[in-house]
């Protein structure tokens, strides 16, 4: 009878094991295949995430250019014109 009980009780540490080690594979392929919003700085250390307008890239620290309208430009190329 104990060596029953004892079998089940590894049976069921393996599977629960398994399904842990499964779950966590899933969770990291996950994140690979969807990284979520980029939230990063370049290695001026510009921050790089979600910028949107002209005054966020500015307020970054990138580069304004001297047209007109002015503009600004992040480290992967990205433009934003200043509106009037």
């Amino acid at each position: 009878m104990k060596k029953k009980t004892l079998e089940k009780q590894t049976l069921i540490i393996i599977i629960a094991s398994v399904i842990v080690v499964a779950l966590l594979a899933v969770g990291g392929i996950a994140l690979a295949m969807f990284p979520g919003e980029k939230d990063v700085h370049d290695h001026n250390g510009h921050y790089e995430g979600m910028i949107m307008t002209f005054q966020e890239c500015a307020d970054a620290g990138y580069p304004i250019s001297q047209t007109y309208p002015e503009q600004c430009t992040t480290a992967d190329g990205e433009q934003f014109t200043k509106s009037e």
